[in-house]
């Protein structure tokens, strides 16, 4: 087998296998990451004081950057945790793939959770605050840095 597509699927499985550990935890992580998200973007409105387009912008990219490191922080810290507790840790540690389809799975996973959290905060900035839609592929970069 070629080194490529062992490592695709290597990954495709590390990335199944992720999704199948957080089953349970899955919709509870959605639920949390778009009520944060909601509530960055309704509270730091009320800090902004002058609502121009520009601070709208930033505030909406600066929202859904900083929503996805914390999910990123507190996710990646949960994961670990619980499977050191479980003893999956040793077990996926010890399983024949490379170390870095398991940092590239969990990053993915954690990735998809912050997905629904970050467009909801935009839909709210863009309805709240008269976020320009031409001005959304600008947050493009700036979200995906974040990942």
């Amino acid at each position: 087998m070629n080194a490529w597509a062992y490592w695709l699927r290597s990954y495709a499985l590390m990335v199944a296998w992720d999704f199948r550990n957080l089953r349970l935890v899955l919709p509870l992580a959605i639920v949390v990451q778009i009520t944060i998200s909601t509530g960055s973007v309704l509270g730091f409105g009320l800090l902004m004081g002058e609502r121009s387009p520009t601070r709208a912008l930033l505030l909406a990219a600066g929202v859904t950057v900083t929503s996805i490191i914390a999910l990123g922080i507190v996710m990646a810290t949960e994961l670990v945790t619980a499977q050191e507790q479980s003893g999956t840790y040793k077990f996926v540690m010890s399983s024949p793939v490379p170390r870095t389809i398991l940092i590239a799975a969990g990053l993915t996973v954690n990735s998809l959770i912050a997905i629904p959290g970050a467009m909801v905060a935009l839909a709210i900035a863009w309805w709240r605050y008269d976020v320009p839609s031409a001005l959304h592929i600008v947050l493009l970069p700036t979200i995906l840095r974040g990942l």
